[in-house]
């Protein structure tokens, strides 16, 4: 009897393994990113917006599994590796703290501030969704897992209208920025090879800045490790496994750290960084080839 109830057991056991693995598939998915940070603007003492963030592109591949729980409808979680970012601007009245790389050293002065920056992030990815099929279309939604695997930043800072302290005016100046927000440490600059004649004295400043120069301190990198999110999207079947479509990733948790976030219209009344609290999240379109086997 006892050897009866092994091989019922057995078969149960493999007819089960079998009609599982019947329902799973696997396959890739790879394309195209579009991505900025969504989040509010810096203003100015007349309501004016000092910042914008637009879109970045990049590509996205990676593998997914697919359960399907009938014809119709099933599960599908996928692993990819994806390119996000944004391309940030700053164009305003603004401050600038010369030498800051030299404790004690620092010379303020005031004018305009215009940042034009590209921001680049890779990302591992875990969408993990519900899809429901209509004929050749297919509509999926669920929740997005990111994971940030390395960060950086490059463009330029051009300050003009300069004015020091003491009311002289300050000639125009570029610093080229060059973040690795990994890496780069606080007061971190390049070489110190920019004169500018300040009150009637040359300051030899540093001609490019890493992510963390205007900090005393740095304890955290300035972005999250992980980023939650909603996602969404269409696919269209050419055939029986392959497929095009289009996905919107929508961030609910903040990208960056809030004791990074400065004010770069103004500071206090005592020269003093203002603290920011806003909060930037990540928008992202996919547009997409894949094959399900």
């Amino acid at each position: 009897m006892k050897s009866k109830g092994y091989t019922i057991i057995t078969v149960l056991l493999f007819l089960t393994t079998a009609s599982f693995a019947q329902q799973l598939s696997y396959g890739f998915r790879a394309g195209l990113s579009y991505s900025r940070f969504n989040g509010p603007s810096e203003v100015n003492d007349d309501g004016e917006s000092l910042e914008s963030y637009d879109f970045a592109s990049g590509f996205h591949i990676g593998f997914a599994v697919n359960y399907a729980v009938t014809d119709l409808f099933g599960f599908r979680g996928e692993l990819l590796f994806s390119q996000r970012g944004t391309d940030y601007k700053y164009e305003g009245d603004s401050y600038y703290f010369m030498k800051r790389n030299e404790p004690g050293e620092e010379k303020l002065v005031f004018g305009k501030r215009k940042i034009d920056m590209g921001v680049s992030m890779a990302n591992l990815e875990i969408p993990l969704a519900v899809y429901y099929k209509l004929g050749s279309f297919e509509f999926l939604a669920g929740i997005n897992i990111g994971v940030l695997m390395t960060s950086t930043g490059g463009g330029s800072l051009d300050f003009s209208d300069g004015i020091s302290q003491s009311g002289n005016p300050v000639d125009s100046f570029v610093i080229t920025l060059q973040h690795n927000y990994s890496k780069d440490g606080a007061r971190q600059a390049g070489p110190s090879n920019l004169p500018i004649l300040v009150d009637g004295s040359i300051v030899v400043t540093p001609s490019s800045t890493g992510a963390y120069y205007d900090y005393d301190v740095k304890n955290k990198n300035l972005y999250q490790t992980f980023d939650f999110g909603l996602t969404g999207g269409l696919a269209f079947y050419l055939n029986e496994g392959l497929f095009i479509g289009a996905r919107l990733i929508y961030g609910i948790t903040d990208l960056d750290r809030n004791e990074y976030d400065i004010s770069y219209h103004k500071l206090d009344a005592n020269n003093n960084y203002i603290r920011r609290t806003d909060k930037n999240t990540n928008l992202t379109i996919q547009a997409s080839i894949g094959f399900l086997f």
